[in-house]
């Protein structure tokens, strides 16, 4: 991947993908369809370790993930979690890894037009519902805790947001004001 490059240490780079997450040779990513029908996979180190390479002092990635392969295994569900919500780079990663083995499932979660549980509430969060602190910013820890509530509520825990233990609950994302 090309680097991403930031002018200043104040600046902000955040990252959003919402749709197919894939597996190959074991490592979870993102499904980037290229010319012609032909699958990218970028595994979720790559894309971190590309974020972390640009200088800006707030580093954001998230990922809004549905894997629909009914051959994955209870294990290899677990072990994508648990790598997504163990990471230690630099760059603060939230994520919503989804399973499901039919697209009904996926369909019946979509609370706004398009957008999915968590990408609708990802944006509400933004939007001012997630400054719990009444600050005028929204911090990654208020993000992530006001979506972990909204969808545990909402979804009756079938979408579970994931904050990477390596990210910093305090990098403001976003003013509200």
């Amino acid at each position: 991947m090309g680097g991403i490059r930031a002018r200043q240490e104040q600046d902000l780079v955040m990252f959003y993908f919402s749709g197919e997450g894939i597996i190959t040779d074991g490592e979870a990513g993102i499904n980037v369809w290229a010319a012609k029908g032909q699958q990218n996979h970028i595994s979720d180190q790559d894309l971190l370790d590309a974020i972390g390479e640009c200088t800006a002092g707030r580093k954001i990635c998230i990922l809004d993930t549905y894997f629909a392969d009914s051959t994955l295994s209870p294990e290899t569900k677990a072990a994508i979690r648990t790598s997504r919500g163990s990471n230690s780079s630099s760059v603060s990663f939230l994520s919503n890894s989804l399973f499901s083995k039919t697209p009904e499932l996926l369909q019946s979660i979509r609370p706004i037009r398009d957008l999915s549980w968590f990408s609708g509430f990802l944006l509400s969060g933004l939007r001012r519902a997630a400054d719990t602190k009444r600050s005028g910013v929204v911090d990654m820890g208020e993000l992530y805790d006001y979506l972990a509530k909204a969808l545990e509520m909402e979804t009756e825990g079938k979408v579970v947001p994931q904050l990477s233990e390596g990210s910093d609950r305090t990098c403001l994302i976003v003013p509200t004001d």
